[in-house]
Parts: structure tokens; sequence; C-alpha cells
């Protein structure tokens, strides 16, 4: 719950989380597990067996210089304008506000996104 609140303090002003793992390697991660190359043949699931949660690195991307103006440039000449992307809701709706393309408060922002329990797409 705490790192859910951190993340989204984080995001909500415009980072880019990343959550940091690690784990120790062993003699049960096979013979010379840190050879280059030796992790390429396992199972995902057995590389990210027994994870210790190490925290987050926030990176801050600012907006490259002249994006404001030519959104606004865009609007007057009535382009609609929309944001897609890969990043988290709350960073993408605080970079919408940035360029006042969102209004809305980030908790308030209606995204489509992945529909709980799974199976395509909703509108939050």
């Amino acid at each position: 719950v705490v790192a859910r609140g951190v993340c989204g303090a984080a995001t909500a002003r415009g980072a880019r989380v990343l959550a940091l793992a690690s784990r120790a390697v062993d003699a049960a991660d096979g013979p010379d597990p840190l050879r280059p190359g030796a992790w390429r043949a396992k199972k995902r699931a057995d590389v990210e067996a027994r994870l210790r949660f190490d925290g987050f690195l926030c990176l801050r991307s600012p907006l490259k210089p002249g994006t404001e103006a030519v959104i606004k440039h865009l609007r007057r000449s009535a382009h609609r304008c929309v944001i897609v992307t890969g990043d988290n809701v709350l960073t993408a709706a605080h970079v919408g506000r940035a360029l006042g393309l969102v209004e809305r408060p980030a908790t308030e922002t209606v995204v489509l996104a992945p529909a709980r329990g799974g199976g395509g797409l909703a509108w939050r």
C-alpha cells in the first residue's frame, strides 16, 4: 500500500517510475551463474523468483522546448490533440495538464485502460 502511494504521488507529478528489485545468486542457479549469457536459457519465472523489492527509481522527463507552442498552434488551427502513450496513466495526465490538453485533476481524468479482471479495455 505504501509503495502504491509513493509510486502514485511520483507519477502524478510527471515522473517516470521504475521499480527496482534484486536477489542473491546461489548454487541453485546452476554452475557458474555469473557467466555472461548464463541466464538467457532460463525461464522468466525462475529468473524472477525470490526477488526483493529495493525501491523506486523516479526519473524526470521534462517537455522538449517548443512543445507547448506547437500544441497551442495545432489547437488554434482546429486540430484535435490527444495523448497516446504507454506511460503510466498519472504521468500521461500530468503531461496533458502541462500542455493544456487535460483540465481535470488526475483523480478525475478519464482514460482508456485495461479492464479490471482482464479482457480488453474500458473507460475509467
